[in-house]
């Protein structure tokens, strides 16, 4: 298939699967540059996101374990620098997962989420890093005037 129609697919297969406001997530899920554009990933990464969004719309599960993996390894990095989830220098998994379990979507431990449930997960977590780092800006703002 040509860059082109690859392109075509993917962002036809967005709408399939109602998956157009997680698009930077799942773009940059499957970047090695971690860029949210489209235009920045290589053939084999748009390839493997046409692959994945296929299984999406038809509702087949599918093993990706690399992809799972780095899309759990982002979680994990959210809750470690937004939350300070870090226990001698590592990431603390107890503290995560429990925040994952208390906070995410679906309620259940981390690596028990799929990979069609993970995007998701990723831009839930965005949402909440986000208005923490809106909230401590806010406040910084108000101690300084």
């Amino acid at each position: 298939m040509t860059r082109k129609a690859l392109t075509k697919r993917f962002y036809g297969l967005l709408k399939e699967t109602n998956r157009q406001e997680y698009k930077e997530t799942l773009v940059a899920a499957y970047s090695s540059k971690q860029s949210a554009s489209v235009k920045d990933l290589s053939d084999a990464e748009l390839q493997s996101l046409v692959d994945f969004l296929s299984v999406g719309s038809t509702k087949t599960p599918i093993l990706r374990d690399e992809s799972s993996d780095r899309m759990r390894k982002k979680v994990i990095a959210i809750c470690a620098s937004t939350f300070g989830m870090v226990k001698n220098g590592k990431s603390d998994m107890e503290r995560i997962n429990a925040f994952i379990i208390e906070k995410g979507y679906l309620k259940k431990s981390l690596n028990d989420y799929e990979q069609s449930e993970l995007p998701t997960l990723i831009s839930q977590m965005e949402k909440i890093q986000d208005w923490k780092t809106n909230k401590n800006s806010s406040e910084l703002k108000k101690s300084e005037e």
